[in-house]
């Protein structure tokens, strides 16, 4: 059976969050706590499978303690719950298993929770010996490596931009003149 630990601040919305985790899944909620140093502790004593974490707790930050469960060795699937749609981004660079956003939808809990169970195998499991896997065609790119584009604090230069202008392209036609 997997295990769950909740980190949310506001008690209505853990206790919201729990029932619907015990509604929809088999999913056993190890524990519930309402700040990042809090979570850290339990964390560095217990193992879960997965994280429901909100980002805006007090003490540490939900981002910062992702980014800090992310390097260890079994590492818990998180599934950041937050009204916060502006942090996805950064979540899911962290390799978040899911972003929910607040007020819950009863249906997407649902959703998250049977993806969650899919899953093999949970982390508090005893681990079994890995299958061997085929070789994949090609190999998949993670977002973290894409190019980034950057700000500069200088104009661009406008000189390229006007040889551009009076060079002849070789596709073009000659215009008419008129006389």
């Amino acid at each position: 059976m997997m295990k769950a630990l909740i980190v949310e601040d506001e008690y209505l919305a853990r206790e919201e969050l729990a029932y619907l985790i015990r509604e929809h899944s088999a999913i056993e909620i190890a524990a519930s706590v309402e700040d990042g140093l809090e979570a850290f502790k339990f964390l560095q004593e217990n193992d879960v499978d997965v994280v429901f974490l909100d980002i805006n707790i007090p003490s540490i930050d939900g981002l910062l303690l992702a980014k800090n469960l992310h390097k260890t060795t079994r590492p818990p699937r998180i599934v950041f719950v937050t009204a916060y749609k502006e942090f996805a981004v950064d979540a899911f660079e962290l390799e978040a298993f899911d972003y929910i956003l607040k007020p819950y939808n009863e249906t997407r809990i649902a959703s998250v929770l049977a993806r969650l169970e899919a899953q093999e195998p949970p982390v508090s499991a005893p681990a079994a010996p890995a299958a061997p896997q085929p070789a994949k065609a090609r190999p998949s790119v993670a977002p973290s490596t894409w190019p980034r584009a950057t700000a500069s604090s200088s104009p661009p230069a406008t000189t390229s931009i006007t040889s551009r202008r009076t060079r002849k392209s070789p596709w073009s036609t000659p215009r008419a003149t008129a006389t």
